[in-house]
Parts: C-alpha cells; sequence; structure tokens
C-alpha cells in the first residue's frame, strides 16, 4: 500500500508544498492509522491514496475527523448515502463509464456478448451493462478470471468452445497483456472476434509511477533529448491503451476496442507526456510482460492532476497556514473546510507552462489563476467535481480502436453528448475488418447442380477452376465487387448443416463454426519446420511441413470464412452463423415423376359423363318411358276417335302404347321428333320435363366432350402434400440433415407433423443427397421433397419429372458466415446491388434454361382422330347390323304368315317377295289377302286397336269433331 502526503515544510509555517511519499502494506489498520498520524502532525495538507481498497476507509475516517482533503485516485464503490465530505476522486465515476460502455455496445448492434471480470467489483463497475437484457435486446454471459492464476487459456477455450466473439474485459492493464497474448496462442485474434476492454487503469504502484513524475509543476528540470529515443517514442505515441504492446496484433485483424482520457491532443499534454515517455525510457526496461516501456500510464496522469490541483490550490488560498494535526486531540485543521471548497469548486485552473527548448520548467506561483466558470483541461482531459459526493462525472473519454497503423482515436464518448463516433483519420491505414480487398478468403461449398458443379474438361483442371455453376459466378461476381481472393474446398461429409440430438453440428455450417485453432492446443513454430500437434483427445498429427504458412497455428486450420451454396436461412442456423441477404428466393415443393398419358379409348364419347350418370339417364328414360304410358292410359284426353269421319263409329284410338312411349322418349332424348306428341295436360307436363332434363343433359354432355376429346388428361396419384399425407402406397422424403428434413421435423402442422413421422419411421425415405432421391423417384414410387429451385433446374433437363402442387414455404438461400463476422454486411450490400443490376436473374436464366425437353404443346382445340371418337362409328354400325336383323326377322315372320294364308309353300314364297325386291323399278305390289273376318255388333275391345291406324285417315278431310268415348 502507498500513502502520498503533501506537506510545506514547518507546522504553522507557509512555505512551498513538499511530497512526502510512504509506502506500507496494509496489513492491519492500526499500522495505518499509526502512519497517518505520524505524518498529519508534521503538518499535511492533503492525503493521496492509499492504491488498496481495503484501507481506504481508515483514511477516510481520518481525513473526515480533521478536515484533511482526501485525493482519491483509483475506483471506489461510492454509496449514494455518503457522507465524506473530505473527499473527491479524479478517477471517473463508475455509472458514468458504466453508460459509456453500454453505449458503445449498442452502436455495434450487439444481440450478444460476454462479459469478463477479475474480481467481485467489476461487478458494480458494470452494473448499467449486466442489467441491459432487461432493458435492451442483449443476451449476456457473465464470466469470472481465474483468482489465483494469470492462465486464463481454459476460460478463452471455454468461450471459443461456446462461440462467444463479443467479449468485455475488466481486468487491470497487466492481465489485459496476458489475455491478449494467450488469446493469439489460441487462435482467437482474428477478424471474428471483438474484445472490449473497459478498465482506464487499476492502481497497482503508483508510486512506481510517482518516482519518475518528480512532481514537475513543484521543482525545476532539466533534460537532453536523445535521438534514439525520441524515435522510439514517436513510434509509440497514440498507444495508450493501457499501455499494451500491440505490435504482434496489428495485422491479425482482431477487433480490439478501449477507453482512453488521456488529453493527447492538447499541446501541453503531449509535451508532458513525451518528458515522461524519455525519462522511462532511459530507466531499465521490465521485463518480458506485455506491456510497453516509456508509456504514461493513466494511473499517473491522473496522479500528476492530482498533485497539481492541490498544489494551485494551496498557492491560491490566502492567509492560509498548515497546523500539526494530532490524532488523539480530535482537533481539526481549522482551513480544511476552506481548502475543500476551493478544489471542488469550478475554476479555470491555467494547465502548466514548460519551455522544454530551455530546458526549464516554471514554478507553480508563477502559474496566472483566472477565476471564472469553466472546467480545468488537465493530462486527463476535463476535470470537474460533484460539491456533494466529490466524483467526477463529467468528463470525455476517447474510443480507440486497433487499426494496422496503430491504435486510433474513431470517437469520443461524454455524459451530456453520448457517443459520437467520428471518420477514421486521413493517412491512416484502414481497419483490416473495414475492408476485403486484397483479402484471401476460404470458401466452402458443396456439389449441387446447378449450384456448384465438376467442369467438364478435356485436360486436368486445378484450384478454382474445377468448378462452375450458379454460386461459381455468384462468387466471382462479389470477388470482382469486393476486391478479395477466395480458394473453393468442399465440405467434407458433403452435407449443409444439421444439429444432432446433442447439439452438434455438421456440414457446412459446422466448418463455418470451427474457423479457429480449437482442434490443436497453442503451440509455437518455426515457418519451414517439422513439429508435433497434439488434439485434444490424444490423436497426434505429426510431420506437417510449415514452408507454406505463416503466423501460428490458427492459420493452417482455419476452415472456412464463407459458405457460398445453395445453403437455406433458417431461424436454428441463424443461432449459429450469419447470413447475408438472401440472394434467391424459393420454396419446398414436391417432385414426382409424370403421369403416364391415357390411351384414348374407342368409346371417348362416353367419358364426359361417368358411368353413374349413364345409368341414371337409362334409368330415367325407362321411368319416364312408363310413366307416360300409364297417364295415357288413365287420361281421357288421350283417346280419340279412329274414324272421325264416321259419326257412328264407336272405336277410338291411343296413340301412346308402350312401344312408341318408349319412342318418345328416345326421341326428345337423341333431340329428335317422333311425331308423338301428348294431347292431355298431363302427359304435356310429363313430356315438358322430360323435355327440361335432356336439354340439361345433353347441353352438358356436348360442353364436356370437346374438353375431354381435345385435350389429353394426365392423371397422378398426388395433387398437393395432403395427397401424400393420406397415403402410404407412395413413399416420400427429403435430403438427410437438408433444410427441408428439419422444416418438417420442425413444423407444428398437423399435415407436416403427420408427414414427418412417416419419414422419420422409414429410415429409407430419406436420402443422402439429391441425386440420390431424383434416381429413386424416377425408378421407384417414390416423391422427393425439395426446393422448388432444384426442381424447376430438374424438370427443364428430364422430361419424366414434374413440380406436384405449389410451395408448401417460403424461404431464401443466403451465403454463410462464422458469427460475428465483418464480411456479412459488405456481402449483402454487394448482393443487393448485383440484385438491382439485374445479374442474378441473369445468371439464373443462364444455369437453369434447359434444352432436352420439347416445349409444351398447344393446348387449343386439335382435330380428332378415330382413336378418340371410333367409338360412336362402331355404335352406328352395331345399330345398323341390329336393324338388319330385325328386318330380317320381320320379312320371315311376314312370308310365313303370307305362305299359309295363301296356301303356298314357304320357300316359292320367299323366292317371288326376293325377286321382288330385287327388281328395283317397281314400286307397287298386290296387297295380301286379307284374313276372313267375323262381325259382331258387340263393342270393340280397344286392346284390339291399340296398334291399328286406318288408311288413309291423315289425309281425309272430316271436319266433324267428335268427343272421345270411353270403351
Amino acid at each position: 500500500m502507498e500513502l502520498l502526503f503533501i506537506e510545506v515544510g514547518e507546522a504553522g509555517r507557509r512555505g512551498d508544498p513538499v511530497l512526502d511519499m510512504s509506502d506500507l502494506m496494509c496489513v492491519s489498520v492500526i499500522q495505518l492509522v499509526m502512519l497517518a498520524c505520524d505524518q498529519l502532525a508534521l503538518g499535511v495538507v492533503a492525503i493521496f491514496g492509499p492504491s488498496q481498497g481495503s484501507c481506504t476507509n481508515a483514511v477516510q475516517s481520518i481525513c473526515n475527523a480533521l478536515e484533511v482533503p482526501h485525493i482519491q485516485l483509483r475506483w471506489k464503490h461510492h454509496p449514494l448515502d455518503n457522507k465524506d465530505t473530505f473527499y473527491v476522486n479524479l478517477y471517473p465515476d463508475y455509472a458514468s463509464l458504466s453508460h459509456a460502455i453500454l453505449d458503445l455496445v449498442q452502436y455495434l448492434k450487439w444481440r450478444s456478448a460476454t462479459v469478463v471480470y477479475d474480481d467481485s467489483t467489476g461487478l458494480i463497475r458494470l452494473q448499467e451493462l449486466i442489467m441491459a437484457p432487461s432493458r435492451y435486446n442483449i443476451r449476456l454471459k457473465i464470466r469470472q478470471l481465474p483468482v489465483d492464476s494469470d492462465d486464463s487459456r481454459p476460460l478463452l477455450k471455454e468461450m471459443k468452445r461456446g462461440r462467444e466473439f463479443r467479449i468485455i474485459f475488466d481486468c487491470s492493464h497487466t492481465m489485459a497483456a496476458q489475455i491478449l497474448k494467450q488469446a493469439m496462442a489460441m487462435g482467437m485474434m482474428t477478424e471474428y472476434y471483438h474484445f472490449i476492454f473497459t478498465t482506464l487503469m487499476r492502481v497497482n504502484q503508483v508510486m512506481e509511477a510517482l518516482g519518475s513524475l518528480k512532481l514537475w509543476h513543484l521543482s525545476s528540470l532539466r533534460y537532453q533529448v536523445n535521438t534514439e529515443l525520441e524515435k522510439r517514442l514517436n513510434a509509440m505515441r497514440g498507444k495508450d491503451l493501457y499501455a499494451l504492446d500491440l505490435e504482434p496484433y496489428r495485422y491479425s485483424g482482431v477487433n480490439l476496442t478501449g477507453f482512453r482520457i488521456l488529453n493527447v491532443d492538447n499541446p501541453h499534454v503531449s509535451a508532458i507526456v513525451e518528458k515522461w515517455s524519455m525519462e522511462r525510457l532511459q530507466a531499465a526496461p521490465r521485463a518480458e510482460s506485455g506491456l510497453l516501456d516509456g508509456v504514461m500510464m493513466t494511473d499517473a496522469a491522473l496522479l500528476y492532476d492530482a498533485v497539481h490541483i492541490v498544489s494551485v490550490c494551496y498557492q491560491r488560498a490566502p492567509q492560509m497556514t498548515v497546523n500539526s494535526l494530532q490524532c488523539h486531540r480530535h482537533k481539526a485543521w481549522r482551513f480544511g473546510g476552506r481548502f475543500m471548497n476551493f478544489i471542488k469548486e469550478d475554476l479555470t485552473w491555467a494547465p502548466p507552462s514548460h519551455d522544454f527548448r530551455a530546458g526549464t520548467h516554471l514554478s507553480a506561483s508563477k502559474i496566472d489563476v483566472v477565476h471564472e466558470k469553466a472546467q480545468w483541461e488537465g493530462l486527463t482531459g476535463r476535470i470537474v467535481f460533484n460539491k456533494t459526493s466529490g466524483l467526477r462525472t463529467d468528463f470525455d473519454l476517447d474510443i480507440i480502436s486497433l487499426k494496422e497503423d496503430g491504435l486510433e482515436k474513431v470517437g469520443v464518448w461524454s455524459p451530456a453528448d453520448g457517443l459520437n463516433i467520428t471518420e477514421v483519420a486521413k493517412g491512416r491505414g484502414p481497419n483490416v475488418t473495414d475492408s476485403l480487398t486484397n483479402r484471401s478468403l476460404i470458401v466452402t461449398t458443396v456439389l449441387e447442380e446447378p449450384f456448384v458443379m465438376f467442369r467438364k474438361s478435356d485436360r486436368t483442371l486445378y484450384g478454382n477452376d474445377r468448378f462452375e455453376g450458379y454460386c461459381i459466378d455468384l462468387l466471382k461476381e462479389l470477388a470482382h465487387i469486393l476486391g478479395f481472393s477466395y480458394e473453393i474446398r468442399l465440405v467434407e461429409d458433403g452435407k449443409y448443416g444439421a444439429q444432432d440430438d446433442k447439439g452438434q453440428w455438421n456440414g457446412m455450417v459446422k466448418e463455418l463454426i470451427d474457423h479457429g485453432c480449437g482442434e490443436f492446443e497453442p503451440t509455437e513454430v518455426e515457418p519451414g519446420g517439422d513439429i508435433n500437434l497434439a488434439l485434444e483427445e490424444g490423436h497426434s498429427a505429426a510431420g506437417l511441413n510449415l514452408s507454406q504458412y505463416e503466423g501460428h497455428c490458427w492459420d493452417l486450420s482455419r476452415k472456412a470464412d464463407l459458405a457460398v451454396a445453395p445453403l437455406t436461412i433458417t431461424h436454428v442456423r441463424e443461432k449459429a452463423i450469419d447470413f447475408s441477404k438472401p440472394f434467391m428466393t424459393l420454396g419446398v415443393s414436391i417432385l414426382y415423376r409424370k403421369p403416364n398419358g391415357t390411351n384414348p379409348s374407342v368409346f371417348s364419347f362416353l367419358n364426359p359423363l361417368s358411368p353413374d350418370i349413364w345409368m341414371y339417364v337409362l334409368l330415367a328414360y325407362l321411368g319416364v318411358s312408363c310413366v307416360l304410358f300409364v297417364i295415357a292410359r288413365f287420361s281421357p284426353y288421350e283417346w280419340y276417335d279412329a274414324h272421325p269421319c264416321n259419326p257412328g263409329s264407336e272405336v277410338v284410338e291411343n296413340n301412346f302404347t308402350l312401344l312408341n312411349s318408349f319412342w318418345f322418349g328416345m326421341g326428345s332424348l337423341m333431340q329428335q321428333g317422333s311425331e308423338l306428341m301428348p294431347k292431355a295436360l298431363s302427359t304435356r307436363i310429363i313430356g315438358g320435363i322430360w323435355w327440361f332434363f335432356t336439354l340439361i343433359i345433353i347441353s352438358s354432355y356436348t360442353a364436356n366432350l370437346a374438353a375431354f376429346l381435345t385435350v389429353e388428361r394426365m392423371e397422378s396419384p398426388i395433387d398437393s402434400a395432403d395427397d401424400l399425407a393420406k397415403q402410404t402406397k407412395i413413399e416420400y422424403g427429403a435430403v438427410k440433415d437438408g433444410a427441408t428434413m428439419t422444416f418438417f421435423k420442425k413444423s407444428k402442422i398437423s399435415t407436416f407433423e403427420k408427414m414427418w413421422a412417416f419419414m422419420s419411421s422409414k429410415p429409407s425415405a430419406l436420402v443422402k443427397n439429391n441425386e440420390e432421391g431424383i434416381q429413386r423417384a424416377l425408378t421407384a414410387d417414390y416423391a422427393l421433397l425439395m426446393e422448388s429451385t432444384t426442381i424447376e433446374y430438374v424438370t427443364q433437363r428430364n422430361c419424366n419429372l414434374t413440380q406436384i402442387g405449389g410451395l408448401i414455404d417460403s424461404k431464401g438461400y443466403g451465403i454463410g458466415t462464422p458469427m460475428g463476422s465483418p464480411y456479412r454486411d459488405k456481402i449483402t450490400i454487394a448482393i443487393l446491388q448485383l440484385q438491382e443490376e439485374d445479374k442474378l436473374h441473369i445468371m439464373k436464366e443462364k444455369w437453369w434454361r434447359g434444352s432436352g425437353c420439347p416445349e409444351e404443346e398447344n393446348k387449343e382445340a386439335s382435330a380428332l382422330g378415330i382413336q378418340k371418337i371410333g367409338g360412336i362409328f362402331i355404335v352406328l354400325a352395331a345399330g345398323l347390323v341390329l336393324s338388319v336383323l330385325v328386318a330380317v326377322g320381320e320379312f320371315v315372320y311376314k312370308l310365313r304368315k303370307t305362305a299359309e294364308r295363301e296356301q303356298r309353300s314357304f320357300c316359292s314364297t320367299v323366292a317371288d317377295e326376293i325377286r321382288f325386291s330385287l327388281t328395283c323399278q317397281r314400286r307397287v305390289k298386290h296387297k295380301p289377302q286379307p284374313p276372313m273376318m267375323v262381325k259382331t255388333d258387340a263393342v270393340i275391345n280397344m286392346h284390339t286397336f291399340n296398334d291399328r291406324r286406318l288408311p288413309g285417315k291423315d289425309s281425309m278431310a272430316c271436319s266433324t269433331s267428335l268427343a272421345p268415348v270411353f270403351p
């Protein structure tokens, strides 16, 4: 522990302040109190320190009791109800620092981060950030550094395995140096990682800094500028990030951000820092620790400002004397309260003036003091204290970032104005992650037509020339826009990427995750030598020649920077890797073989109506004919006089016999006349309804006949995903461990759940790749669920396959990058540029357009062939044959009756009738002799004359109208 006292010589006299430094390990509070009391007895105007927090409260109690200003230079938890009147702290308030860190995290748009601290006070310092998840969309992991060890490699390895790329460290500058060295050995100093170091300083040896400080504003100093020291000084200017040696990390690509309170933009401050640096460079260099020699750290700058403020306040305080204070008397210093107010009040303190070329330093008595309402600009910038708590709540923080040229100021933060990120200064090299120009990237991909294919060539091809396809053209365009080079590597297991039951990834996603050196223990080797690398699981990889490599082991094991392939953007994958904006949109659909076209039947004219309808029409025809016959027999208005010219005739006839009724129905159905007209109202109703029925049937038949006969239908057993889910005859599946399989596995829709249950129950349903699934769809009764873009490509080149139904979902293909990759946004902008220039569409047309399948046939009506309507000719022929057979029967039957009546032989009668029939010129022949009739007076039964029509009755011109008479 160190205590710093400012004395003024003999007690009770006013003189120049004298610095007294005491170093004591705080073994007990009693020892500390005794030391402080001994110094107070000599006459003290202020106490600085101690550097250890465990003893701070004891010193503060003494200062409060004796009213001696207590100046603290380290972070200290300050309760809200603090009653320490004689207390000020030059270290910025932790609440404000925590707000600065949170503002930076929000500006970087981090969705997740890891906070690493070394002691419990770190949780208090970062309380605003730790409470952020409840107010902002940020996921935080909290980890603690090893307490009793400087070896942080186990913790770094755990964070690397957990893919924690955004890490906030709250630790001392010495621990930060060790973390960076070990992270380099672990392969974590790459562009995928972003480290933020929060602590401005952690005072361990304030007196060591003071030993070189010499209190320049209290004594005269002379020095000579050494040329070699000046060169080293210029090389280190601006490297204020905890005075760390960042030279090994400048070209690693790592994102390293920190905060700086040292006001190096002020010329006076810059001069003091240079003086300090050359003083320190003349001292013996410290052991290898990752820290730079000769660089002023924040703790020294705060101490300088603190001593300067107290000295200037003492010089301007009027009529103030210093008394010897005795702890056991409890008598306070009578000027303590006034002196404390001088320190806390807002004054413009003129910064120290130096004439370095003359080698002189002006004394404090010559410093001008102007009483204004402003703040003093010290080495650590603007200094103003809260009059109540004594805390430094108003200050400026520089945001510094590691570039290729070293640390560079990229922004500023203040409690009043918040975060303001400025542009990169001109003349400085850009950050390695700000541009892809001249970067060499490793690209992982998978063979998938037409995205990535082996180029066909007569000669042997090497490197990237081996591949062609849509993704290869896309990669070339991106490389042209962004200016990077690339090496294409096929994924080892040939898979896209899916999680197993243990949460482990495979395929291209795994290669993007394993882009670091997690497989190997940290090993430093000489370029060109042979080494043995011990694997974590006990395996070995010996004899690797490193002549073609540079750097550390992470260069050897880096697997992939980009995944350029038909990689579907999914929610699960987004948790493991980052994606660019989609370069192609698509959905899941069904690939199935085309159904065989049905050979047209000669009876195709029957297809417009189903067999059931044909049967119902036949039954309706029979039913209507029978009903018409019965109604006509019962209706008196259907009976009419057979001899209208013979008033005395008692014979009436009815045209609607059973056969005539059937003939009437047939004529109406065929849209032809039958010369039978119903006379009664009842029979006319039946006729009208039957005509309306036949109108609809014939019209529907005619309209449907055109579609059935002019368009050849291809009947498919499935038309959608629902049809697949409802049947088990056709087997279906997807590519194993692909996005389509994951979609059905995670889906909560009942149809898709049922389909996944079917696929998971049959191992043969899932295929290794698209080629295997396409082959099964061609040769077996199998339907492949796959992306619509691939289906479009396949069906253009295989005419036996087709897409069934529409899209089941909607998604997109994107370019995968490791989580936190700085390349994602650049690639997204380039993809949007290609989309606006219509180059993505041109590339798709180039690779999707096929020439194997003929153009789709014209769907306009075509001429009907005999194979489609030949059946109607068969029906016509059958009707003709039937009519001939009936005519022969009638001919034979009639001639037999004639032969019997004329008492001739049947053969002679047939011969005469055939001879007459073959004589085409003769139209008249003798009427056969009618049979003998027996007359009777009885009323002729109406059934006897059902089929009789008197000859010549239609030609009679009789005007007699007789009412029908019932038989």
